[in-house]
């Protein structure tokens, strides 16, 4: 039987893979292209994310800084001349803008008070209309629940600063409306203030004393609401608090709050320190001195800077060195 004939070697393909398998070269090609441009999509996203935080971030330190401009800005003109200068452009974040124009209204407020300092009614009433137009322009835009009731606060401080006592307490943010212990301090401290001016100081002295004592202990330090031009943490406004036991009330009556604050902070110098002031001028010397002795362990170098420039500090001090 003859043998079949051996086929003839078959030449081997040398054209490029991609040319050989054209369907799965190009399937495997878009894929690879498609998932870079993805790539490049999310990274080019989070970049322009980061940036805009970074701009959000160095626009806030601006506004910050508009704080120590204002405490030499007797008219409310310097801090109103940067604000045009710095934060016109209509492509700010949202927040920013509302926080711009609340500080808008803080300098004409200022521009309100030296006007009537200075017996100028149609500077004064010219200076409120601003004010309350900055408020309403800020009240416009859609802010988050944090960011009005901050407005809504700053706006009643404004008309119990006028003494307008109904319109302010209509202002002022509901009770269910105050999500953090610092809103809900500033909202006290603002009801105390409008009950004294009334002439109802008892009840203002009670409601004040009634919060601090109903605060959580330990006080939050974390710095949460950002209102009046700074951000506040439950602590600071406490501090708050009791400085206004102190300062329209009977200061010795104020001894135990500054003692409750004392311990509820023992490792916080300022509040340490404001506890110092706050107990000699009620007559606790030697809890004065306890508090004194306690913000100089947490901070000797600032202890020693304000003890030279500070009478009442310096006497604890000198106390402090005794033998």
């Amino acid at each position: 039987m003859p043998e079949a004939p051996t086929p003839p070697e078959t030449q081997a393909d040398v054209r490029p893979w991609r040319k050989r398998h054209p369907v799965l070269s190009r399937s495997i090609l878009y894929g690879l292209g498609l998932g870079l441009a993805v790539l490049l999509l999310v990274l080019f996203t989070d970049q322009k994310e980061d940036d805009e935080r970074v701009r959000i971030e160095a626009l806030q330190k601006e506004l910050d800084a508009l704080s120590l401009l204002m405490a030499t800005d007797p008219t409310g003109q310097s801090v109103l001349a940067q604000l045009d200068e710095k934060f016109s452009a209509s492509d700010l974040p949202v927040i920013t803008q509302a926080r711009a124009l609340r500080w808008r209204a803080m300098a004409w407020r200022r521009g309100a008070q030296h006007a009537d300092a200075q017996g100028d009614e149609a500077a004064k009433q010219a200076a409120i209309q601003a004010a309350e137009k900055a408020l309403a322009a800020a009240d416009a835009l859609k802010l988050p629940p944090a960011e009005r009731v901050a407005l809504r606060l700053e706006w009643a401080e404004a008309l119990f600063e006028r003494e307008e006592l109904a319109r302010a307490r209509k202002t002022l943010p509901r009770p269910e409306e105050l999500t953090t212990v610092p809103q809900a301090l500033l909202a006290t401290l603002l009801r105390a203030q409008g009950l004294r001016l009334e002439d109802k100081l008892p009840a203002s002295l009670k409601l004040v004393a009634g919060a601090l004592e109903s605060v959580d202990v330990p006080i939050g330090t974390e710095q949460q609401d950002y209102v009046g031009g700074r951000t506040w943490s439950a602590l600071q406004l406490a501090v708050e608090l009791a400085g206004y036991l102190t300062a329209v009330g009977e200061p010795a009556a104020a001894v135990g709050a500054w003692n409750r604050l004392r311990a509820a902070a023992p490792h916080d110098y300022e509040t340490q320190k404001a506890a110092a002031l706050a107990l000699t001028q009620g007559g606790a010397s030697d809890d004065a001195l306890a508090a004194w002795r306690a913000a100089r362990s947490i901070n000797g170098r600032l202890a020693g800077v304000e003890a030279a420039r500070e009478p009442v500090l310096a006497a604890l001090e000198k106390r402090l060195r005794a033998p």
